[in-house]
Order: C-alpha cells, then sequence, then structure tokens
C-alpha cells in the first residue's frame, strides 16, 4: 500500500515516541503497525522527472500490487482515483479525522522552495549518494537505525515494489512487536533503541536477510546503513525546516519550528564539538562525517532565508556541474549570503565553517570526477565501465616517489559498492607529482600549475575551517574568488570536458 508523504505530524509524533497536541503516540503507532515492511521512495523530482511522472501516474497501481503489509511513502501528489478510496483505508480510519485530513489533503504536500535541495538533504542524511537517485530506502520499523536502499528506475520501480510486498506477506507479524514496544515505552517511558524486545530484532534480522538475498539490486546500486538516530527521527527532523517554511497549518508550523530550531541547535553543538576535538589532525573518514554534519546545516538553514540567487549569478556555470555540486553550490551561496548580510548588518554573528565545507566540496566532487579519473585511468581502472565506481578485484595503488605511503585511488566504501576518492590532498599530491612526466590532454602546463596553487589553497581552507578557530565570512569569500578566477579561465569547462570522456569512454 502507499501514502504519500504529507505528513510530518505522523513522523515527528513516532520519532518523539509520545503524544503531543494534535496526534497521539499510540494513534499514530496503531495507524501503522499492521505492516511488516516499509519503504522510501527518493528522488529528485526535477532531475528525475521521468520518474517522478511515472511514479505519479503509476501510484494507485503500486498501492495495489504491493498489498497489505508494505507501506511505502512517496513525496508525490497521488493521483484522485488513489485519494478517493484512500480514505477508506483502515491505516487512515485508526488516525484522529484532524490527521486523517491532513494526510489526504493534496494542498498539504511537502513542499521546499527547490525540491532537488530537499532531495540532497534527505539523502546526505541518510548517507546515500546523491549519484544513486533515484532510490528506495526500506527498513522494518521506524524505530530502527538500519536500513537497505536499492537503487531505482522507471523501468524496474514496480517489479521492486512488488518483490518487497512479497517479502512483506511472508514475514512474521509486526503487530505483536510493535504492541510489546508500545506498552514497554508506555510503563518505563523509556524509548531507547537499546531496549527493544528480542523478538522485533529476530523480525528485523529476518527481512533484512530475504531482502539481501532477493534479487532486487535490478539499477546497479544498493547499500546497507546505520545511522546514528532512528529513522523516524531523522526524517522528521529533515523535514522540520520545509515543513516551517511551506505549511499553512499553523498548530503544524509550531510544532515544525520546534523540532527545526533544536536540530540547527544541535548541528551546531556537533559542529564546535568536532572543531574542538581537532587539534592534530583527522582522518578522511572523519572529515566525511565534518562535511555531513555542515551539508545538514546548510540545507537546513535553506528553507528559511531570505536571500535567492540566480542560477546566472553563480560564481560557476550551472552547465559545467554534476546535478549535486551545481545544487550544493547554490544552497551554499544562498545561505551565505544571507548569513553574511545579516552578520554585516549587525544583526546577529555566524561562524561560517558549514559555508566554507559546502563550497570546498563543490570542487572537490568536480575534481575527483575529472582530474582524480585521470589518475585512476592511468592506474589501470577500466574506464567509462567504472566511471565513479569501485571496480572489484582491482589494485590502483600510487606511492610518491620513495616515500612509503600508498594512496589507494579503488577504495571501496564497506556499507556499499560505492567508490571513495582518496582525500583531497592526497589526491592532490599524487597529481602533481605525476604531472612531472605527463599531461591531461586539453591543459597547458601554466595552467595545470595554477590549477595546482588553486587546488593546495582550497585544501587548506577546508582542513583550516575543520579545527577550533571559528571562520568568518572573509574566508567564505577567498573560496568564492578562486573559484571565479577558476572559472574566467574556464578551468571549470575543461574540468566538464574530462568527466565526459571518461563517463561515456
Amino acid at each position: 500500500m502507499g501514502m504519500p508523504m504529507s505528513s510530518y505530524l505522523l513522523l515527528k509524533t513516532i520519532a518523539d515516541g509520545m503524544d503531543n497536541k494534535l496526534l497521539s503516540y499510540s494513534d499514530a503507532i496503531r495507524a501503522i503497525k499492521d505492516f511488516n515492511l516499509y519503504a522510501f521512495i527518493l528522488h529528485d523530482p526535477e532531475e528525475d522527472k521521468e520518474f517522478h511522472d511515472t511514479l505519479r501516474k503509476n501510484f494507485d497501481r503500486l498501492d495495489y500490487i504491493t498489498g497489505e503489509k508494505l507501506l511505502f511513502f512517496a513525496l508525490v501528489d497521488p493521483p484522485g482515483e488513489w485519494l478517493e478510496h484512500g480514505r477508506k483505508r483502515e491505516y487512515y480510519r485508526r488516525l484522529y479525522r484532524y490527521e486523517t485530513e491532513e494526510l489526504l489533503s493534496p494542498h498539504n504536500q511537502i513542499f521546499s522552495k527547490n525540491p532537488g535541495v530537499t532531495a540532497l538533504s534527505i539523502a546526505n542524511m541518510l548517507k546515500i549518494p546523491y549519484e544513486s537517485l533515484p532510490c528506495i530506502v526500506i527498513f522494518s520499523n521506524f524505530k530502527i537505525k538500519e536500513f537497505v536502499w536499492l537503487r531505482t528506475c522507471s523501468e524496474h520501480l514496480e517489479k521492486q515494489l512488488m518483490e518487497l510486498g512479497y517479502i512483506a506477506a511472508r514475514s512474521s507479524e509486526n503487530k505483536l512487536a510493535y504492541t510489546r514496544i508500545t506498552t514497554y515505552a508506555r510503563e518505563s517511558k523509556d524509548y531507547s533503541y537499546d531496549d527493544y524486545y528480542s523478538y522485533y530484532y529476530q523480525r528485523h534480522d529476518f527481512i533484512m536477510d530475504k531482502i539481501k538475498e532477493s534479487n532486487l539490486d535490478l539499477c546497479g546500486g544498493n547499500g546497507i546503513q546505520t545511522l546514528k538516530d532512528r529513522i523516524a527521527k531523522v526524517l522528521s527532523d529533515c523535514l522540520s525546516a520545509v515543513v516551517f517554511n511551506a505549511s499553512d497549518d499553523t498548530d503544524i508550523q509550531r510544532i515544525a519550528e520546534e523540532n527545526r530550531n533544536n536540530f540547527i541547535e544541535n548541528l551546531n553543538n556537533e559542529i564546535l564539538k568536532f572543531k574542538e576535538g581537532n587539534r592534530d589532525g583527522i582522518d578522511e573518514e572523519s572529515i566525511i562525517f565534518f562535511e555531513e554534519l555542515c551539508i545538514q546545516l546548510i540545507t537546513s538553514l535553506f528553507n528559511n532565508v531570505s536571500y535567492e540567487i540566480k542560477d546566472g549569478d553563480l560564481v560557476i556555470d550551472k552547465k559545467y556541474l554534476e546535478r549535486d555540486s551545481y545544487l550544493m553550490l547554490k544552497t551554499a551561496h544562498t545561505v551565505f549570503n544571507d548569513l553574511k548580510g545579516k552578520n554585516i548588518n549587525g544583526e546577529s554573528e555566524y561562524d561560517f565553517t558549514a559555508s566554507a565545507i559546502c563550497f570546498s566540496k563543490v570542487f572537490e566532487k568536480e575534481i575527483n570526477l575529472s582530474q582524480v579519473h585521470w589518475i585512476r585511468k592511468k592506474l589501470g581502472i577500466e574506464l567509462p565501465s567504472y566511471f565513479n565506481r569501485y571496480q572489484p578485484y582491482k589494485k590502483a595503488i600510487y606511492s610518491k616517489g620513495t616515500s612509503s605511503k600508498k594512496i589507494d585511488f579503488n577504495k571501496k566504501d564497506r556499507w556499499s559498492s560505492r567508490w571513495l576518492p582518496p582525500g583531497m590532498g592526497e589526491s592532490r599530491i599524487c597529481w602533481e607529482d605525476i604531472l612531472k612526466t605527463d599531461v591531461p590532454i586539453g591543459w597547458t602546463k601554466d595552467e595545470l600549475n595554477d590549477l595546482n596553487n588553486r587546488w593546495w589553497e582550497i585544501a587548506k581552507m577546508r582542513n583550516k575551517s575543520a579545527h577550533s578557530e571559528l571562520i568568518g565570512w572573509e574566508m567564505v569569500e577567498k573560496l568564492i574568488k578562486h573559484f571565479e578566477h577558476m572559472e574566467e579561465r574556464q578551468y571549470f569547462k575543461l574540468l566538464s570536458e574530462m568527466k565526459q570522456r571518461f563517463r561515456s569512454g
């Protein structure tokens, strides 16, 4: 069965594990406890227009073929024929009349001022690579921290959801697990993940094993992720900024505003704690975690800033950038300009760490798919077959001169088939060394020396941003100046041409 992802309130209530003024926890749980499996379809409506149209047009059919034990959510406005019989569903009738109307009304669909940024934000918080969208996020309980994700497409979505519906129908009942969890939570007032009964874990493991064993990876991408918090909490935190800015319901808006403010405060505290603890340098895995925090903060602030930047005013031409690089640049630039104005006007003082990190992330993404892939090709990675992908059973190690340190250009994420590029500084050192004997097609020596200097400066500023000192808007301006310099000399055009050659062969 399907449900439009219009109920932030439902997610929020389940995440909190307690009643609020609009919906009781027990009613929220009763509405979904008879399902054995849940799926969240994540896509960028602007980038994946064909998929979005297919999902919306076939929502009613997908609702029917997935059966009664799988509940899937989608960020779409469902068609009229589904709305007619959706009101008769048991899981809707179990909710208060107010919430039933709120769930079903197409006017309450979750919209942001940029759906692509919302998709990027959710993907980042779920630790799913943006290039793997559209995908299906699969979990056995809203209180769980672990989930499986599968890449999908217009052609295979129906088959994947139908198979998930079969797995859900053949799994042990979810009702008992939810009843025990809800009873325990009500009596003990303790909603911690570690206190759930072993029955729940056994059922969860059974379902996850069935998913892993099934032939569902039809689009060349999958993974398993374990989050720091429960899925309902992660999704409600992520959507709170959107709902606060878009909802016409003042009660829901008030709940979302409180959620958003707490979430942003916690993110700021985590970023500050990370910086204070980083006195002797950090490994690349830690930097990735830090970048995720900064992206969460910037995308959460984006929906509530008054400043708007048009594509033509961006420091880099959109046509040279990957879709997620473009979204990151536009989000970071919008939030930076807004906060910088408030800082200069004396309205408030801000730490611009997250802005600096997001700008440098744009450069890192583009350089990884161009100059770093030049190194990968020289080390024997088969392109375009493994463009931006890990190549199984292939070593691609580079050692600079007589240095004992070896840099792996074909490293695999341990939870998925995702390729993990070396750190920005490590890549630059190897790249600089190879330039002594070879030069990429389309570049002059002067251009490469200049790019090397920019690369080095951006890496330095990124590393400085991750240390204990607060970052002022002036340093972000320096980053932007580097981008302007490279755009004027058409470096991003050259990088884009490299990407296309490596991507298409």
